[in-house]
């Protein structure tokens, strides 16, 4: 047992290590996040990297299982995009022997993810993802979704939330030959963008509801004015409300990214 229990420790601890230690701001942008850990620890993921010429790369992932496997997947996904100059954008060598190396575009770095997980993880073990590629300067968004849950978008203008719409492609570790595509968004001043794990929408009340779209929607609506802390913080504290001492099994991941003031670096919660 005492083992068992050290084991356990060992994977939150690791789980916790790959996380970033504190979310990245850039001029003329806000990003916030939270996360409240499941009762198995590890089912998602999520990182920030800055790349030399100013743009950041966001990703954010989830586990086809929880604990050490969940854990397993995200510490190779993190070890392939801090590696390669095809996702952090640095010269690597001599892992990848480019002379020029260049930041890629999101679907070309999923579908280079997916090849290399394919070839190391079990059979039926996956990672969903979208990961997006942000230039503030122009507010432009290059985004692809590899079976994550549909990012969420509210326009200042308009003050209404609506998902991004299209497709998901497969998660990331089935197949070595899928391919991803491309998407691209633009963001006004006060536009936000939200992305919540898959656990999110799905964590169940005592009596078995399922907190759903709708509520999740609600909640972003009523906060979003007030900026992406607010909607982290609203979006979890009814989240948490609504299970009451029903814990989810996996992992409460809530991230949202606004074009708005300049701050500092602000450590995670």
């Amino acid at each position: 047992m005492r083992e068992s229990i050290r084991q356990l420790r060992l994977i939150r601890d690791l789980r916790q290590h790959l996380l970033p230690r504190e979310v990245p701001q850039i001029g003329g942008w806000r990003i916030a996040v939270r996360q409240t850990p499941g009762a198995w620890k590890g089912s998602d993921f999520y990182d920030f990297l800055s790349v030399p010429d100013g743009r950041l790369l966001l990703v954010v992932a989830g586990g086809s299982d929880q604990g050490a496997p969940a854990t397993a997947l995200a510490a190779m996904l993190r070890m392939i995009l801090h590696s390669c100059p095809l996702s952090s954008g640095q010269e690597r060598l001599p892992f990848c022997p480019f002379q020029q190396p260049g930041l890629q575009p999101p679907h070309i770095l999923l579908g280079h993810v997916n090849q290399v997980l394919a070839e190391n993880s079990l059979e039926e073990q996956y990672l969903t993802a979208c990961c997006a590629l942000l230039e503030p300067q122009s507010g432009t968004l290059l985004y692809a979704n590899a079976g994550y849950p549909c990012p969420r978008f509210w326009r200042g203008t308009s003050r209404a939330v609506e998902p991004l719409t299209g497709p998901a492609d497969l998660p990331l570790g089935l197949h070595h030959t899928t391919t991803y595509h491309k998407r691209r968004l633009e963001l006004d001043a006060s536009d936000l963008l939200l992305l919540v794990g898959e656990e999110v929408t799905a964590a169940r009340s005592p009596w078995d509801e399922a907190f759903g779209a709708g509520a999740l929607d609600e909640a972003f609506a009523a906060a979003a004015a007030d900026g992406p802390e607010a909607v982290v913080d609203t979006v979890m504290n009814e989240l948490l409300q609504f299970v009451g001492r029903r814990r989810p099994s996996g992992d409460l991941t809530v991230v949202a990214v606004q074009r708005g003031s300049s701050v500092g670096p602000i450590p995670l919660l």
